[in-house]
């Protein structure tokens, strides 16, 4: 941005991971990601990747040639996690137990599945 580009501003994930010295291109993904969920960026223009185009991003603090700053990032809220997108680490759950329903079997399942344990399972019970 040079203070008159502001919605023009076309960079591609390659030119971020160059300018920044990595080559960690998911981290760069999301940031960009999370950029635009909490409101700071914003993208006018698709790119096209035959075309070797970039996206071009708006930043929204700051106007641009045509419309004023929407400062979208003010109206910003953290949504809240779910237990199985945090596996555990805030709910104390395990992630498995959180996204499935517990499953009641039935005496005819439970015994299939006590005919089928391994020898060492039968000796640690």
């Amino acid at each position: 941005m040079n203070g008159y580009n502001n919605g023009e501003i076309a960079r591609s994930q390659r030119q971020l991971a160059e300018a920044l010295g990595t080559t960690n291109f998911r981290a760069i993904g999301k940031g960009i990601a999370e950029l635009m969920e909490h409101g700071f960026i914003d993208v006018t223009a698709e790119g096209q990747w035959k075309a070797r185009q970039a996206r071009e991003y708006r930043i929204t603090f700051v106007s641009t040639k045509t419309a004023s700053a929407t400062n979208d990032y003010r109206t910003w809220v953290k949504r809240e996690k779910s237990c199985a997108d945090t596996a555990s680490a805030e709910c104390r759950v395990a992630a498995q137990a959180a996204s499935s329903p517990a499953r009641k079997l039935d005496e005819a399942a439970l015994a299939r599945i006590a005919a089928n344990r391994r020898k060492t399972a039968k000796l640690a019970d």
